[in-house]
């Protein structure tokens, strides 16, 4: 097994690989502490200095500002540590002949037709989106060893976490609502933080490189999804009041369909299933 860094593991996915995978990463954290982590300020740090580099085959980076409104609001910010400093990450990482796996996103895509595949044309229309293109293409221009993965909306089973199915969880079964709004036009292929890590594994263990899209098996609306959770926890009295993506009241332009398809990692022999089959496994 490749020994292992993960940089950005306090964030909401790497806790979840962390504990998914507590043997199999050497975590590092910026301002939320994580046991046996590492500290690594992306903006003042070098990695090299922080971790004994040559111990580690493969770095993991999830270290990120990922909240696109925060990357609208503050993009000189947002800029700074996702494009400036990550590109000193990776200068760094390149001198020391490391394999990349960098976690870019469904959102460097335009949201005009879905069903992406890696080689459609690219038009991020949001900072944080053109942000992660950026990275994307200057990996690709620096190194030679690297794997890009570009991931979709993420949910967790974890009773606490940020993401949708998670809130959800929350909203109905812990606080008892009986009224939501849910976006109707918003469509992705929404994949859990357990087939994340499983994909992950594979690619780190196999030394598999190259340009991916990760996502679930299927594309839903998220009220498709809101629907199907409702289901499942048999919640039929909760008022859910369907609504349209408003970029001016979000503060940012959201792609409308990031769906994507998954064919060229499937075929590597990773198994990605719906959210869906998920649901109904738990």
């Amino acid at each position: 097994m490749n020994r292992t860094a993960l940089i950005g593991a306090s964030s909401f996915i790497g806790h979840e690989l962390i504990s998914l995978n507590p043997d199999f990463f050497i975590p590092t954290y910026f301002k939320n502490q994580i046991k046996n982590g590492i500290k690594f300020d992306i903006c003042n740090d070098k990695i090299s200095n922080k971790i004994d580099i040559n111990d580690f085959e493969t770095i993991v980076i999830l270290s990120a500002i990922s909240n696109p409104k925060h990357c609208e609001v503050d993009e000189y910010n947002s800029y700074n540590i996702n494009v400036i400093f990550m590109k000193k990450l990776i200068d760094d990482l390149v001198l020391h002949k490391k394999r990349i796996i960098f976690f870019s996103t469904e959102y460097i895509y335009s949201g005009t037709k879905g069903n992406y595949k890696e080689k459609d044309e690219i038009k991020p229309i949001n900072n944080y989106g053109k942000q992660k293109y950026e990275i994307e293409n200057y990996i690709i221009k620096n190194s030679k060893n690297f794997c890009i993965l570009r991931l979709a909306k993420t949910y967790s089973f974890s009773k606490s976490g940020k993401d949708f199915h998670s809130q959800w969880y929350n909203y109905f079964i812990n606080n008892q609502l009986k009224e939501v709004e849910c976006f109707s036009d918003q469509v992705f292929s929404p994949i859990s933080t357990f087939e994340i890590s499983k994909a992950l594994n594979f690619l780190i263990n196999n030394n598999i490189n190259g340009l991916y899209n990760l996502a679930g098996s299927k594309s839903y609306t998220r009220l498709e999804c809101l629907k199907l959770f409702l289901k499942k926890f048999n919640l039929n009295d909760i008022n859910v009041i369907a609504n349209s993506i408003n970029s001016e009241l979000l503060g940012f332009e959201m792609p409308r369909n990031v769906s994507m398809d998954i064919s060229k990692i499937t075929n590597l022999g990773i198994d990605l299933k719906s959210y869906e089959e998920n649901l109904y496994e738990l």
